[in-house]
């Protein structure tokens, strides 16, 4: 790991003409994460869960920690992590399925280039989608349920045998 981990390999990006350009093991590491490329041994993707604040990657999941700074939070340390998560659904979820050396790598490079330009992306937490989805799905709710009511039976079963015994002369109404 250590040979696969050194300071090239990370090299997060390079600058041509003014535009940055993603290495090919960042990109590598962002379609790791996005679920763009498939883990060997068919983990799920890492943005089912998380988000990573970065003009490239779409809004993620908000049942688990943002991963925007996890780079300077755990540095180096990040790829052993990858290699035996500690907290229970990772466990669950990557016990049969473990990342490979090189999904490790990659997702490290990315880690490590989304906390070096975090400053200067737009933050998007995927919250807004969450909320308009509750809404839309309140909305259509409630109108399945207008849709059954509105064919409800109106009038009782009995009212014919009302009617007539109302009108009949010995009713005391």
């Amino acid at each position: 790991m250590g040979a696969l981990l050194s300071f090239s390999t990370l090299h997060a990006s390079k600058e041509s003409e003014g535009k940055q350009e993603l290495s090919p093991v960042v990109q590598e590491g962002m379609d790791y994460f996005q679920g763009v490329k498939r883990f060997e041994n068919g983990g799920p993707s890492c943005i089912s869960c998380h988000n990573v604040t970065n003009d490239n990657v779409m809004a993620g999941g908000l049942f688990a920690k943002d991963l925007t700074d996890v780079y300077s939070r755990m540095n180096e340390g990040i790829a052993g992590w990858l290699m035996a998560p500690n907290f229970p659904a990772m466990k669950v979820a990557y016990s049969s399925a473990p990342l490979t050396e090189k999904e490790r790598v990659s997702l490290t490079a990315f880690f490590k280039y989304a906390n070096e330009h975090k400053d200067t992306q737009v933050k998007k937490s995927g919250f807004s989608m969450f909320l308009i989805g509750g809404v839309v799905g309140l909305i259509l709710l409630f109108f399945a349920v207008e849709m059954i009511w509105s064919n409800r039976k109106k009038k009782m079963v009995k009212e014919e045998i009302f009617r007539r015994q109302k009108k009949s002369p010995d009713a005391r109404f």
